[in-house]
């Protein structure tokens, strides 16, 4: 082999590793786009449910962020989705809340009743 073909296969070798640098960077780049992208529309999300509920709502809903994550996405979705819907007409009370965390964990709301010298007994129960 004569220097000519060497170099051209250096030359070929330089050409590969730099085009693998550049898609190493482009992956990178991507990445950092679309981690930006996620961090700027949970950014949004945030000021979104922010806008929608009342104070006292905005901090029980981070009660419940911190004792049960999922749930608090799935209530946020759901605000998303009535805002999407144009379902909500003014802002978000806590009893708002409480009643989308109770269709999601399945728990009723009733009234008790308790009558002197009896036991306790729901609405319903009592007025049969």
């Amino acid at each position: 082999m004569d220097d000519s073909e060497l170099e051209k296969i250096r030359a070929k070798k330089r050409a590969e590793l730099l085009k693998a640098m550049e898609k190493k960077q482009k992956e990178k780049e991507m990445e950092k786009s679309a981690e930006m992208k996620k961090k700027d529309l949970e950014m949004r999300k945030k000021q979104l449910i922010q806008q929608l509920l009342m104070p006292d709502a905005l901090v029980y809903l981070g009660k419940i962020r911190q004792q049960n994550e999922s749930l608090a996405i799935k209530i946020e979705e759901t605000i998303m989705v009535m805002y999407v819907n144009h379902v909500i007409e003014e802002k978000l009370t806590l009893v708002d809340i409480k009643a989308v965390e109770r269709r999601y964990t399945g728990q009723d709301s009733s009234i008790m009743v308790k009558r002197r010298g009896k036991d306790a007994k729901t609405l319903s129960e009592d007025l049969k």
